[in-house]
């Protein structure tokens, strides 16, 4: 897979559910390769974190618990290359450049982390929930703006893909593609929460301005 734009959605939106249905609509074009298209096969609306049974719960599964140990040990070359892909997203790479070589590493230290907890077969909805709000409130903290973030899961599905077999472990990788799916849901909850924070307070600023 050499151009990582194949799986970029190209309309512009600042609508997070808009956005990602886009981006699975788009993923059923000619132009997808057919690992990636399996990879990105078209999945329903994110489940809430009382259902999804058959996202979670799953630490018996022997198609899970090989992708867990696949993704485990690949898991810093993913990181790698999901890195370099980046560079196809300029405002995403603007942010890792401000970075100095220890948040660097610590960056990708705690990508390599997220990676192994979404293919865990012992993931429960309520852990996912919580990392994934928390990932999402630290990404719109520091400035990465909703549509970035969603082509950046393009990029990490590239990543993921090179390294791991699609054929051997198709069935586990749409599973891990749903959890993905829900965890851009969950971060996008977190944008909204924050941004519903930010004009709270500038309503306050600016009542106070006018007392």
């Amino acid at each position: 897979i050499s151009n990582c734009r194949s799986l970029i959605p190209s309309r512009q939106t600042t609508d997070p559910p808009t956005f990602m249905v886009t981006q699975d609509d788009e993923m059923q074009s000619p132009g997808v390769s057919a690992n990636v298209e399996k990879f990105w096969h078209p999945l329903q609306d994110p489940a809430s974190v009382s259902e999804g049974r058959e996202m979670y719960g799953m630490a018996g599964t022997p198609q899970l618990a090989a992708l867990f140990a696949e993704v485990q040990r690949h898991a810093a070359a993913i990181v790698s290359q999901f890195h370099d892909g980046l560079a196809c997203l300029p405002a995403s790479q603007r942010i890792l450049n401000h970075l100095t070589p220890a948040e660097m590493r610590y960056a990708k230290s705690r990508q390599t982390q997220r990676l192994c907890a979404l293919s865990a077969p012992s993931l429960t909805a309520a852990d996912h929930r919580a990392q994934a709000i928390r990932a999402g409130r630290t990404h719109a903290i520091v400035g990465l703006n909703w549509e970035d973030l969603v082509r950046a899961r393009g990029v990490l599905g590239e990543a993921i893909v090179k390294y791991i077999d699609t054929a051997a472990h198709g069935e586990a990788l749409c599973l891990l593609s749903r959890r993905m799916n829900q965890d851009l849901a969950w971060q996008a909850e977190a944008y909204q929460r924050l941004q519903i924070s930010r004009h709270a307070v500038l309503q306050r600023v600016t009542l106070l301005a006018w007392r």
